[in-house]
């Protein structure tokens, strides 16, 4: 039986709330108890994603993840490697018997991203997770995303995002900002024209 309680001997890391603890805590301590042979490993790595997956969706962004998941080593993880766990946690988390960990991460069902999958047939349009990486890695982390919605900025991972309700047109943006809006705006439209005039010019 496997303990789902965070090792108090963890040292606190600062600048975290309560519950962000809580959940980092958690994820740290199965990090040790992973570094074993896959068939040992496996259940551990699901119970991180699992840990991962709950932090997320009580507010917590990718990148806020990724900076306080510490390797054995003492550095921390990407926020790419998060957004693959958050990934393979979605895809296979409601099947009765999973895979071992590493079979389920490296997956077709997980890696595969197509644009036409991603699109709702509405206006809405979800960046593929290979260009926000690929961005991150660009720019080393996102500030902020004035056009996105709860369920994009689980790929995108912003510290901040607004929604068509909150109206990213009327609000100040700072930080590195990620911005990729719906899908049927042309040269013309209010955001495209916002956006040209954001951009600093040299």
């Amino acid at each position: 039986m496997i303990s789902d309680t965070p090792d108090p001997s963890r040292s606190v890391i600062e600048g975290l709330a309560a519950w962000e603890l809580e959940h980092v805590a958690a994820i740290n301590t199965y990090e040790a108890k992973a570094d074993a042979p896959e068939a040992e490993a496996s259940e551990f790595r699901w119970l991180q994603a699992e840990k991962a997956s709950a932090a997320q969706d009580a507010g917590m962004s990718q990148q806020k993840i990724a900076d306080n998941w510490e390797r054995l080593d003492g550095t921390t993880y990407s926020q790419s490697h998060v957004k693959w766990v958050l990934k393979t946690w979605d895809v296979f988390s409601t099947l009765g018997t999973r895979p071992r960990w590493n079979e389920a991460y490296h997956s077709d069902e997980v890696r595969k991203t197509t644009h036409v999958a991603q699109n709702t047939g509405e206006n809405e349009w979800y960046t593929p997770p290979e260009i926000i990486a690929a961005a991150v890695e660009v720019m080393g982390g996102i500030d902020l995303d004035p056009a996105s919605s709860l369920a994009a900025n689980k790929t995108v991972g912003a510290a901040q995002f607004y929604t068509k309700e909150d109206s990213g047109l009327n609000v100040q943006w700072k930080g590195r900002v990620w911005l990729n809006p719906s899908l049927c705006v042309g040269s013309g439209s209010p955001i495209h024209r916002e956006t040209m005039r954001r951009i600093p010019r040299r």
